[in-house]
């Protein structure tokens, strides 16, 4: 599988090639290399995530309502373990890295905002079931959680989008989450020399011009505490980092 994984990279790399999408000469072969760096350890993790989880199961319905609003979705990606008994994991990729240091293992929260509302929704509905997002530079495990406060915290964050329709909440997420971390939220909302800030979103950018326009009655705060707080606890209490199979050394294996 690993050789017939590189085979069809190397195919679609062709393409792109042929499709003038690459640069030309040189250029284009540290591109190709470039791209293959990323894209190889995650789709091996991909592979051992289906691996490890062989046997599909049937999709599920998830619905909540609350504060006079309604999440429906579905639950799919759903796999089990070979064994009968196996729980249920639903898998999910992510061409992002979900990283912030590697050699920390700690979890860039951001990437983490989607598979916990998810979660928050599997256990709200009554189907505890595990979850695994395989990443560019990690794969996370996510171990279920319980009914009722899974409830209680879906209701505050429909609370919120409904306060949400009115006007825009003084609440961009990467600069709520530097907020709770003390990392220089100013900076992540206004920008610097070597990224863009939240700022640039056009409809915060006229309400909230600045970081100072944003905190100024202290709802930017009370806000990042109330519904993100949770995020970051989730993250500390229910996910684990699992580094990515070494495709190389299954390469060497191959060539022995």
């Amino acid at each position: 599988p690993g050789a017939a994984l590189e085979a069809r990279l190397r195919l679609q790399q062709g393409r792109l090639r042929r499709a003038g999408r690459l640069p030309m000469g040189g250029f284009g072969a540290r591109s190709e290399r470039e791209l293959e760096a990323v894209v190889l350890p995650l789709l091996h993790a991909w592979q051992a995530a289906l691996a490890a989880h062989p046997r599909p199961l049937q999709r599920q319905r998830l619905h909540f309502e609350a504060a006079g609003g309604r999440m429906e979705d579905w639950l799919d990606q759903l796999h089990a373990g070979a064994e009968a008994d196996a729980p249920p994991t639903w898998l999910a990729l992510d061409s992002a890295r979900l990283l912030h240091d590697p050699k920390k293992q700690d979890l860039r929260a951001d990437r983490m905002l989607l598979p916990w509302v998810r979660s928050l929704l599997a256990a709200a509905g009554g189907l505890p079931a595990r979850g695994l997002v395989v990443g560019r530079d990690a794969s996370v495990a996510i171990a279920p959680l319980a009914a009722e406060p899974a409830r209680a915290t879906l209701a505050r964050l429909l609370q919120a989008w409904r306060e949400g329709l009115d006007a825009p909440l003084p609440l961009p997420l990467r600069t709520a989450l530097a907020q709770l971390e003390g990392a220089h939220p100013q900076r992540c909302y206004e920008g610097h020399d070597h990224a863009h800030g939240e700022v640039e979103e056009a409809c915060l950018a006229r309400l909230y011009p600045d970081f100072e326009a944003l905190s100024a009655d202290g709802r930017f705060a009370e806000l990042a505490e109330r519904l993100y707080a949770p995020l970051r606890d989730w993250i500390a209490a229910h996910t684990a980092v699992l580094a990515h199979p070494d495709p190389s050394a299954a390469s060497e294996e191959r060539r022995a």
